[in-house]
Parts: C-alpha cells; sequence; structure tokens
C-alpha cells in the first residue's frame, strides 16, 4: 500500500517540478533549471525506494522488528507465573503495521 502512495506521489512531484521548471524557464529563460530539477525529483525518489526496499527486506529475512528486543521478551515471557525456561524465541515481521509474531520452539 506505501509503496504505491509513493508511486502516485512520485507522479505528482514530477508533474509538479516540470510545471514549475517549465514556468521558471518561460519568465527567465534559465533553461539550466530543468535538469536540476530532473535531478532533485530523481533524488526523491531514490531515497523513498531505497527507505521502502530496506524495510521489505527486513520484513523478507524475518528480522526482529524495529524497537523490539528479543531479550526482552524472553524475560517478560519468563516473569509469568508458570513458566520454567524460554528457549529459542522466534519474533519477526509480517508487515510494518502488524504486531510481531512469536513462536515455541519444539521441544
Amino acid at each position: 500500500m506505501r509503496s504505491a502512495f509513493l508511486h502516485v506521489l512520485g507522479d505528482a512531484l514530477s508533474s509538479l517540478g516540470v510545471i514549475v521548471a517549465g514556468v521558471v524557464i518561460l519568465l527567465t529563460g534559465w533553461t539550466w533549471v530543468d535538469p536540476l530539477v530532473s535531478i532533485l525529483i530523481g533524488a526523491i525518489i531514490l531515497l523513498g525506494s531505497m527507505r521502502l526496499l530496506r524495510e521489505a527486506l527486513h520484513i523478507l529475512v524475518e528480522g526482529v522488528p524495529d524497537g523490539l528486543s528479543a531479550a526482552q521478551v524472553g524475560r517478560a515471557m519468563g516473569a509469568v507465573p508458570g513458566v520454567s525456561n524460554i528457549h529459542d524465541l522466534h519474533i519477526w515481521t509480517v508487515s510494518p503495521a502488524t504486531w510481531p509474531q512469536c513462536t515455541r520452539g519444539a521441544g
């Protein structure tokens, strides 16, 4: 969903940049504004894409969600009455908007 939003935002930004560059060139004759605006738009889109790619890769490799520590979760689980041992704890992100999933190792 976020990638679709970024795509639409990139298209809107590109259109706005082209209009602004066209008006500036028309009023001042500064033709160098066109490649400058193109480079700025490309840089903004590239930075947004890199953040999205990094987040997607983190999910694909089943990384621990940001701001969450497996050690802290293990200690909290171990503090529950009746829990005698925590081992083989796995925590991963299913999606950026989903609560982390936890599993217990067999045995």
